[in-house]
């Protein structure tokens, strides 16, 4: 998002617009978001370029500040959860892929992106 929102709140309520939930729909498979910038899906998608204006959304046709924030939401990488399975199961051993899934599903705040 860019502008960068500097409240989370404000990254959740860009998230729900929508423009944004709207331009999802052309990916049906669920999404999860975790309120910050990271979003996961098993959709495959290439790039989707949203803009999103907080006070249309409000349905206020001017405001005093720019509410206007540039979203793009592309892929970044695969975690291969077959892999954290392979490895519970005693098929595999510990590898990147297997530390790739932990620390997805890891519940602690994340530094890096995945989907932005």
């Amino acid at each position: 998002m860019s502008p960068e929102p500097f409240k989370p709140v404000l990254m959740t309520k860009i998230w729900e617009s929508t423009k944004v939930q709207s331009a999802l729909k052309a990916y049906p498979k669920p999404w999860l978001y975790d309120g910050r910038k990271l979003a996961w899906s098993t959709n495959k998608i290439g790039e989707v370029r949203v803009t999103v204006n907080l006070d249309e959304e409000r349905g206020r046709a001017t405001s005093n500040t720019d509410n206007t924030f540039y979203v793009i939401i592309r892929s970044t990488g695969t975690i291969r959860l077959h892999a954290l399975r392979a490895y519970l199961e005693g098929k595999m051993d510990w590898d990147n892929s297997v530390l790739e899934c932990m620390s997805e599903l890891s519940p602690s705040p994340r530094s890096h992106e995945r989907t932005s």
